[in-house]
Parts: structure tokens; sequence; C-alpha cells
């Protein structure tokens, strides 16, 4: 071995320049397929990543009245509850524009965005839950009214009449001072279907102002369970509680009722919103790692052909095979290892360019990740990868003596033709058979050419690209034609937990000429298996048509 370890001292410094190219080569490309590798793992956590990090609340209790008249506190103090927020809810709009919904809401308990379900802040810093007026942002909000930290955000808080209407000409004015823009846990663009609007949460003393009397329609509490609580029995402990807690005329509470909510089967939609992009990146760096493998491989065993020229002379002062595979691979694993510690570092690098798609709105911790399980198992791979491939053509070249003209023509052993010219110079195809042979046959000794390798690296590389767009067609397809997956409406106007009657909504949808079909519905909740599963329950569709009592006679609806 110390034979070996001068000769190879010897090749670092006389060689070093192209095996640091290679070593580069192999780094940078290596490290397009780690990073892929670790973009995909972090593409397909986000949403665990997410809840984890924001403590998030797994159901949320709706009163039917209110449930500030201790229903709360009874609430939190379950036995499967772990952690709580309560939450009040005002109906807000913009005073440039008051057909703008703004969903506004503060915490009486000073929890809710702070403890559970935390605000990811994008800009500025958390407010102080108990400061009067301040308050936080999300980036609807900061766009509609060109908002930034340290900016006011002035709102209009609106009651309603008699009749259940937004009543504009009570509305009040308020004034916040923004700390933050934030991204709301799960406040994902897609995660309400588009049905949101720009959302405020205002610190904790805004509840004990006059305005919360005036424009306050609702409040809830969020709720996280304790690891291995049934949600079915909590879910019965708080329907209990809420009929403890009904109320009186002279005392407003629950109503005897109350409504569940849980955010997991929203959450697992997300989770499968971003699966396909993850599925992408996996398959891009297992085709990719094998693009690599393959064309790096013709680059090793070219430079194993160069390296083998003195290999007959070291064999002549005594040099055994085992030492001159040794040898061999000693060069070659100088080549591995510093182009796995390069293809480390520029996945490490190019690290904050991850996750892709929807889930890069949902990342917790977004910039450099370092993911010690796929890096170190990439890093092994990469560098014991080629010198597992190369093992055998190493102990070939060790047995290989000088050809005719000495030294500088190793590999002098019988070549094994390629069957395919034979064949055509039997059919009489004499250009076929010269091209053929060219094409296929790899030579031998320094003038060889890989061309197996060669043939497997394109073949590959084809069939990496054919299924790069196939998948991006069908995905494509699959997007611009959400009929396929039972979307088959244009529009959809969801009330939360009010509604209106039908008669009402019938008037409404026939009064507009746009409208072809149309099917009403409400939403709840199930338990099933002791889980809590959102529910739907929608009438057939039909053609809008205007109630009995609402006809005009001679119009064409009254018929």
């Amino acid at each position: 071995m110390a034979t070996v370890w001068l000769l190879l001292r010897a090749d670092l410094r006389h060689r070093w320049r192209a095996l640091l190219g290679l070593a580069l080569l192999l780094g940078l490309i290596g490290g397009v397929v780690l990073t892929a590798a670790a973009g995909a793992r972090r593409t397909d956590t986000v949403y665990p990543r997410l809840m984890a990090w924001s403590n998030a609340s797994q159901v949320d209790i709706i009163p039917q009245g209110t449930g500030q008249n201790g229903y709360y506190t009874a609430l939190a103090r379950l036995p499967q509850v772990e952690s709580m927020a309560v939450g009040q809810l005002y109906q807000a709009a913009l005073p440039s524009d008051p057909g703008t919904a703004v969903q506004l809401a503060s915490s009486p308990d000073a929890a809710f965005g702070v403890r559970v379900d935390r605000v990811r802040v994008l800009a500025g810093h958390l407010f102080d839950p108990r400061a009067n007026g301040q308050a936080m942002i999300d980036q609807d909000m900061a766009a509609a009214e060109h908002l930034k930290p340290g900016g006011t955000v002035r709102l209009l808080g609106v009651p309603n009449d008699s009749t259940g209407s937004p009543d504009f000409a009570k509305a009040v004015p308020l004034t916040f001072l923004v700390t933050a823009i934030v991204a709301f846990d799960p406040q994902i663009k897609m995660a309400d279907g588009g049905y949101g609007s720009p959302t405020v949460l205002a610190s904790a003393p805004f509840t004990a102002t006059p305005a919360d009397r005036v424009a306050s329609y609702g409040d809830e509490a969020a709720v996280r369970l304790k690891p291995g609580a049934f949600m079915s029995q909590f879910i019965a402990a708080a329907n209990a509680l809420a009929k403890h807690y009904a109320g009186t005329p002279a005392q407003p509470g629950t109503g005897g009722r109350v409504h569940v909510v849980s955010p997991a089967d929203q959450v697992t939609a997300l989770e499968q919103s971003v699966r396909p992009q993850a599925v992408a990146l996996a398959a891009f760096a297992v085709l990719a790692g094998l693009i690599a493998l393959a064309v790096l491989s013709q680059l090793l065993t070219r430079q194993l052909a160069l390296d083998s020229a003195e290999l007959p002379v070291l064999r002549a002062i005594g040099a055994t095979r085992g030492a001159l595979v040794a040898l061999s691979l000693a060069r070659l694993a100088v080549v591995t290892a510093g182009g796995a510690l390069i293809a480390v570092t520029v996945a490490v690098a190019a690290s904050p360019l991850m996750p892709i798609g929807p889930a890069r709105d949902a990342e917790p911790a977004p910039g450099i990740e370092i993911n010690l399980a796929i890096l170190g198992a990439g890093a092994v791979a990469i560098a014991l990868l080629p010198l597992a491939v190369l093992v055998r053509a190493a102990w070939r070249t060790a047995a290989q003596t000088a050809g005719p003209l000495g030294v500088a023509d190793p590999g002098a052993g019988a070549e094994r033709p390629s069957r395919l010219p034979a064949l055509l110079s039997r059919a009489g195809s004499v250009a076929g058979t010269l091209g053929v042979r060219l094409a296929f046959e790899p030579g031998r000794g320094r003038t060889a050419i890989p061309v197996r390798s060669a043939l497997a690296g394109s073949v590959i590389a084809i069939g990496a690209v054919v299924a790069a767009g196939v998948f991006g067609a069908s995905l494509l397809g699959l997007i611009g034609t959400p009929h396929e997956y039972g979307q088959n409406w244009d529009a959809v106007t969801d009330l939360g937990f009010g509604g209106v009657p039908p008669q009402l909504a019938a008037r409404f949808i026939a009064a507009n000429p746009a409208v072809e079909q149309y099917a009403a519905g409400d939403y709840g909740a199930v338990t099933i298996a002791d889980r809590n599963v959102a529910a739907i329950g929608a009438r057939r569709a039909g053609r809008p048509r205007l109630p009995h009592a609402a006809r005009r006679p001679g119009s064409r609806r009254s018929r």
C-alpha cells in the first residue's frame, strides 16, 4: 500500500487539473440531483411541518350564539384539550370600496396567531398582543391598500340591521397600526378555493372597545387536542357543555348548539395538491441520477483507460494486479469524493429555491435547509456508485499487457466485435457494415470509446425527456379541464355559516341572465369512526326560476 500511496501522491501533483475538472463536473451534476431529491422531500412534508411549527388547531368550535358566557373557559378545562385560542369575528369593509368585505378578527385571550395557529411573519414583527390599536394583515390586505409595516390600515366596522343585512349607514371607522404582513395558518391561496377576503388580526384590547359591540357577529374557539385524545369524545363533551351554557334571553349563550369544523380534511387536500410537484421532483432526481451515472461512467472509464498506460511498466517492476486495481480505484476515489463534497455544497446553496409550487407559500422555515439523511445518503452514493460500476473495468485494465506500440498502447487484448456489422456484411451492405462498425464497436487501448454506456445514457436521457413531456402535458390537461375531476361549475357563492331563505336565493339567481344552472346546499360535519369529517349537502342542479309569488304576469318565466 505504501507504493500505491506514493504513486497516488505523484498523480495528484501532476494531474490535479484533470482530476479537479472531473470532480467539478461530478459535483455540479450531483448537486442538481441532490437539490431535486431534497426539494421533493421538503415539498412533500411542508404541511405537516407547518402544522407542527404553528401549533395548529385541529378543530374549530363555533357556538350558534356566543361562548363568551363562560363556555370557552369550561371548554378549555376539558381533559382532551391541550391548547386553545378564542377568536372574535367582525364584519368589516374597506372605506374606499364598501363592497369589498374584510375578515377582521381579534383574540380576547391574546392566543390566536401567537400561541395557537401561529402566523408566519413575512415583513415587520409580531404585534404586542396586549397593546391597543395594533394589527397584522395578510398579503391580500397589503396589496389592496398598498400597506407596509408601520402604516395605518383603515376599515369600516359594519353592523347588521333588523333584517340581518349590512347597515353601512351605522358603520364605524376603525384604525390600526400595521406591525407585520403575515400568512395566517393555514392561509394558502388555494386553501379555500378562492373564497377568501383580505384579513386583519387586531390585538386583544380591541375586543373591549365600543366598536366590538357594533361590528361583532360571532366568536369561535380554535382547539388543539392532546396526543391520543379521541375527537368523538371531545365533540360529545363540547356539545354537552353547549347545552349547559345555552344562555337565556337576558343573558345570551351558546344557544345550546355548536358547529364543529375540522381543518384536517382541508390539510389533507392541500397535501395532495402538492404531491404532483413532489413526485415530479423525485422522478427528476432519479432520472437525472441515472443519466449522470451513465455519462460520468463514460468519462471515468476514459480516464481509467488513459491512466492505464503506465500499468505494464509497474507490473514489470513487481506491482501485483491487486495493487494496480487499488491504484486505479484510488485515483477515481479522489474524483468521486471531491465530487460528493461539491454536490453537497451545491445542494445546500440551492436549498432556498425549494419547495416549489403552492408549497412554497406554506414553508414554515424558508431559506437554507440541510437534510442530513438525503445529503448524507446522496454523498455516499456519489462517492461509491461510480467506483462500484468501474471495479470490473479496473480489474480488466490491470491485467492488460503492452501492445505493439509498447506502453503507449495498452489493452492489446482480444477485441469483441459487434454482431450487427457481421449480419449486415452477410446481407451485402458494405456502407451499412462500415457505419454500424464505427457506431457500435468501441475499439481498444487509448483510442477506445465507451459505446455501450453512451448508448445507455442516450436512451435514459430520451426516456426522461419523453416522460417529462407526457407528465407535463397530462398535468396541464387536468388543470385546464376542471370538469374532468368533477368541478363542473363556474362560480361559488359561500355565505359561511349564515344562510338565506331559498326563495330569496332563487330570486337573486333568476335575476341574473348569465346563470344557466345552479345547485344550493349547506355544509357541516359528521363523525365516522371517531374522525370528524366535513360534509356537504346539495340539492340537484336546476335552472333558475323565479318563485311563484315573485313571477310577473306575461313574463317568459311565469309560464
